[in-house]
């Protein structure tokens, strides 16, 4: 859901997936690469079809309606499927660390910030469960909000992404910053997080 020209579609079914449906509104017209891969020019609300695995990479947060989004999720999944959420949470380090200046703040474009906690009353409200939650944040947390108390734009000459001659960073610096990433994800206050969703099926 929210798959763009649906790169992650093509990805997967190299590792052997098949059946491959995406669904974007903002796509000009409907995309097919082949038989197995197809992507629609519509918004989850509209999709018919059913399946077993529905994902949302980094999506879901840029949706006006998030329980209605996973309210029509709850329509489409198979009783046995599950639901892959991955955005990032405020119920994080870097959110209390850096405040306005975290990276993943990202206004306008996020719409709703959410935490473990606004996920799981959203999924009971939808009917489903948050079977599991796998943090999976780097060091893009502290590189893009240290950038940004800098008043750096990520796409500034001087940025990270642009491998400036003279960097704000050091390879240490960085270094540091992946690391501090993986002892946070551990701790479950990483800055980003894949939710997997099942049904609710006594309801």
């Amino acid at each position: 859901m929210g798959c763009g020209n649906g790169s992650a579609l093509l990805f997967l079914s190299q590792l052997g997936f098949e059946d491959l449906w995406g669904v974007d509104q903002f796509i000009p017209h409907d995309i097919t690469y082949s038989t197995n891969i197809r992507i629609l020019k519509k918004s989850v609300h509209d999709v018919t079809q059913t399946f077993d695995i529905v994902m949302f990479h980094h999506s879901f947060e840029h949706m006006a309606e998030p329980l209605n989004v996973l309210r029509s999720v709850h329509r489409i999944l198979s009783d046995e499927g599950l639901c892959q959420i991955r955005i990032p949470v405020a119920d994080s380090y870097a959110w209390e660390h850096y405040g306005i200046h975290w990276v993943q703040l990202d206004a306008p474009r996020h719409l709703f910030l959410h935490t473990v906690k606004s996920i799981e009353i959203l999924a009971a409200q939808a009917g489903l469960d948050v079977a599991e939650v796998v943090w999976d944040s780097s060091e893009f947390q502290f590189w893009g909000s240290e950038q940004y108390l800098r008043d750096i734009p990520l796409i500034g000459d001087a940025s990270h992404f642009k491998k400036h001659t003279n960097p704000i960073l050091s390879t240490q610096e960085l270094e540091n910053f992946r690391m501090k990433a993986k002892e946070l994800n551990a701790l479950g206050r990483g800055d980003q997080a894949a939710f997997f969703l099942s049904k609710k099926l006594h309801d």
